[in-house]
C-alpha cells in the first residue's frame, strides 16, 4: 500500500474515532442535563427559587445543546404573595464547548402574576407576546439575563418594545441578600391609560439603569422593606431618561426608605418643558395657580438655553416628608407607599404552604 493511501486512511480511522468520541461526549452529556435539570426539580421544595415544566426534551445534535420545555414555570417562594412566570414554550441553546452562555427564546411569550397559593390563579399583570435574550452564568455563582420583549403589557400600560438586563452577583439572593443587583430597562411607545395635556398618552421613550443595594431579606413585602431600609438599603438611579411630548427629563440620583417605610431621594435633573408640567399640575388640581407662577419665576432664573436651543434647567429633585421638590419649589405631595399587613400575608403565605402539602 502506498504511503499517500496509509495516511489518508489513517486520516479517515483518526476523524472516524473523534467523530464516534464526541458523539459519545454529546449523549452522555444531553443525558446529565437532564438529570441535572430534574434533580433540581426533586430538590425544589427545599429552595426558594422553583423552576418546573410539564415537557422537556433536548436535541441539536451535533453542533449545539437545544433544551425544549413545554409549559415552563418560574416561581420564587421567597416572597409572599410568590411571583410567576409562565411560558407556554422557552427554548434554551448553548455551544457544546460553552455551556455558560444560554440563549433563550420564548416564540409565544410569557405571563407574570402573583400567586398566594397553587389553587389560586390571579390574572397575569404583565403578558408578552415574544421575547428573546441570553443568560450568561459565570464560575463564581454571579449570572446576567438580557431579554429584548415584544408587545408588552402591564396592568393598563403597553409597550412596543422592551430591553432588559439583569445582572445578579455571587451570593445574591433573597434568602442570603449579599451583594447588589443591577438593572436596566428601555420601553418604547409606552401608551398609558390617560391622556394627560398636554403631553399626551404615548412616552415615545423611558429608560433607566440602577443598582439595588443593601440586604434583601425573603418572606412579606412589609417585613422585607423594614429589614432593607434598616440596613441601610438604596437604589442608585444611575441614569433615568424621559421623553414625554413635549417633555424630556434626565435623571441620576439616589433613592430609599425613611422610617415611616415612604420614599426619600435627591436627583440631579436636567428637564425641558418645566413650563408645561407646572401648567399640567395646576390644570389637574394638584398645584395652586398662585404657587406654580411663584415656581415658574424661580425655575425661568434657573433656566438656560440647551443644545437644541430650547430652554432647560438643570436643578435639584428631591423626594423627602411626603412631597416633591423641583429645586426650591414644592411641586406637591409624593405618592404613599400603602404596605399589607405583614400577618395577612403570613397568613394566606401560610395556607399556601399547607394547600402545597396537601397536594398529591
Amino acid at each position: 500500500m502506498r504511503p499517500s493511501k496509509r495516511r489518508t486512511l489513517a486520516f479517515l480511522l483518526f476523524a472516524a474515532l473523534a467523530f464516534g468520541a464526541y458523539t459519545v461526549y454529546w449523549h452522555i452529556a444531553s443525558v446529565r442535563l437532564a438529570q441535572s435539570l430534574s434533580l433540581s426539580l426533586q430538590k425544589e421544595g427545599a429552595r426558594k427559587t422553583a423552576f418546573s415544566w410539564r415537557k422537556m426534551a433536548v436535541s441539536g445534535y451535533p453542533f449545539a445543546f437545544r433544551i425544549d420545555f413545554a409549559a415552563a414555570r418560574l416561581e420564587d417562594r421567597g416572597l409572599a404573595p410568590a411571583p410567576v412566570l409562565e411560558f407556554p414554550i422557552l427554548a434554551a441553546t448553548a455551544l457544546p464547548w460553552n455551556l455558560e452562555e444560554w440563549r433563550l427564546s420564548a416564540p409565544k411569550g410569557f405571563s407574570a402574576r402573583l400567586s398566594p397559593r397553587p389553587s389560586a390563579a390571579p390574572a397575569p399583570f404583565l403578558l408578552a407576546k415574544r421575547a428573546t435574550g441570553l443568560l450568561s452564568l459565570f464560575r463564581n455563582g454571579a449570572a446576567k439575563l438580557s431579554l429584548r420583549i415584544e408587545k408588552a403589557s402591564a396592568f393598563s400600560f403597553a409597550a412596543d418594545r422592551a430591553a432588559l438586563a439583569l445582572a445578579l452577583p455571587a451570593g445574591a439572593s433573597p434568602a442570603k441578600g449579599a451583594g447588589a443587583v443591577s438593572l436596566s430597562l428601555a420601553l418604547k411607545e409606552l401608551k398609558l391609560p390617560f391622556n394627560l395635556s398636554p403631553f399626551g398618552a404615548t412616552i415615545s421613550d423611558l429608560s433607566f439603569a440602577l443598582t439595588l443595594k443593601g440586604r434583601v431579606a425573603s418572606g412579606p413585602l412589609l417585613l422585607m422593606a423594614k429589614a432593607w431600609q434598616k440596613d441601610g438599603g438604596r437604589v442608585d438611579l444611575d441614569r433615568l431618561h424621559l421623553v414625554w411630548g413635549v417633555l424630556a427629563a434626565t435623571l441620576s440620583g439616589r433613592l430609599g426608605l425613611d422610617r415611616a417605610l415612604q420614599p426619600q431621594g435627591a436627583f440631579k435633573a436636567t428637564i425641558e418643558g418645566y413650563d408645561a408640567v407646572l401648567g399640567a399640575l395646576v390644570a389637574n388640581g394638584r398645584m395652586r395657580p398662585k404657587a406654580a407662577s411663584i415656581a415658574r419665576i424661580a425655575l425661568r432664573l434657573l433656566s438656560e438655553r440647551g443644545p437644541e436651543g430650547k430652554r432647560e434647567i438643570v436643578t435639584s429633585l428631591k423626594i423627602e416628608k411626603g412631597a416633591f421638590y423641583l429645586g426650591p419649589a414644592r411641586l406637591g405631595p409624593a405618592p404613599h407607599l400603602s404596605w399589607p399587613a405583614a400577618s395577612a400575608i403570613q397568613g394566606r403565605a401560610s395556607g399556601g404552604a399547607s394547600s402545597r402539602r396537601a397536594m398529591p
